[in-house]
């Protein structure tokens, strides 16, 4: 039921696109569905199947918006990395994952100019929500902008459903954007709880995402550069915040299943138009290069130990999505 019903949502957002693009107004609807396959060299292939819808309308300086996501991930972030019982190779363990949010863009910087999208949504420069985690169903429609926003991801696997809510800002100054998201820490700890659950460190714990588009609008021509982190962790019960308490090195879990989702990487991604996104990952790199663990060091708070030794990754990103494009001025 729920497949369907995510199939249904699609559906519809593609008829809502169609419709804004032969009427024209400020509102903006996206959709998209994609797969990411890839190679690691320790726990070999990799698999996520994605799907987005999106709304925006386009106010004098600024752009609120929703979205909404599904994914089906293999042997990648949200997964557990355990060996089999026999020690040959990793269990093909998988999760689905549902992501609902919104966010505010605020609009600064020249006022005359606009951004690249288009109706061609593979030129146009993507409103992140989600990192590179999987494709926006959005565009940015300002030249440059701020944003704050948050959104509620639930994942479930065979062993656990996880439920949690992230904080995340993207700053674009012209083709330049930097996204940050985190769980529980500054800065949108400084808003409370409105943004995330304050003081949490487990699932999605933070992702960055420095990246550089360029204009270019042919088939097969470079459209983005991104170097970007991810990381996600298990949990149990408050078993960090009990790991704080007590200035331990770092979280210990009562349940050892749970080191096994500990999983990061830091990737250069390279996406052409209308082609794929290509990148190569460095997976739980040395604590020396993490920026996670670093920051934990620098303020004396506990890390997550890795699932697996230090490894290197390569993956193909395919997209397929529709979006609306006439605005008025």
């Amino acid at each position: 039921m729920r497949g369907l019903f995510f199939i249904l949502l699609i559906l519809s957002s593609s008829v809502k696109v169609l419709y804004s693009q032969s009427y024209g107004s400020r509102h903006q609807f996206g959709a998209n569905i994609g797969i990411q396959f890839g190679f690691r060299t320790e726990t070999k292939e990799m698999l996520k199947l994605f799907g987005n819808c999106g709304y925006g309308y386009e106010l004098n300086g600024m752009f609120p918006n929703v979205h909404f996501g599904a994914a089906f991930n293999l042997k990648t972030l949200s997964t557990r990395q355990e060996r089999r019982k026999d020690g040959n190779g990793y269990k093909a363990n998988h999760s689905i994952e549902y992501i609902f949010g919104g966010a505010m863009a605020f609009r600064f910087g020249p006022w005359s100019s606009r951004s690249t999208w288009s109706k061609d949504y593979y030129v146009g420069q993507p409103y992140y929500f989600y990192a590179n985690l999987n494709q926006s169903p959005l565009m940015h429609p300002f030249h440059s902008s701020l944003s704050l926003g948050t959104q509620k991801i639930f994942i479930r696997d065979d062993k656990r459903s996880m439920v949690q809510r992230v904080g995340f800002f993207d700053l674009k100054i012209f083709r330049t954007q930097i996204y940050y998201q985190n769980d529980g820490a500054v800065p949108f700890d400084l808003l409370g709880e409105t943004l995330i659950e304050k003081n949490q460190d487990r699932f999605y714990t933070s992702s960055l995402l420095v990246s550089q588009h360029f204009n270019n609008r042919n088939l097969g021509n470079l459209n983005t550069l991104s170097l970007s982190f991810n990381k996600f962790t298990g949990e149990y019960k408050r078993a960090y915040q009990v790991a704080n308490r007590l200035r331990n090195n770092s979280v210990d879990y009562k349940d050892p299943a749970q080191y096994s989702y500990n999983l990061s990487f830091i990737g250069f991604g390279a996406k052409f138009n209308d082609i794929a996104e290509i990148s190569l990952r460095k997976y739980n790199a040395n604590d020396r290069v993490d920026p996670q663990n670093l920051i934990h060091y620098g303020k004396d708070f506990p890390y997550h130990i890795n699932s697996t030794m230090e490894h290197w990754g390569v993956d193909v990103q395919r997209t397929i999505g529709v979006l609306s494009n006439k605005v008025k001025k």
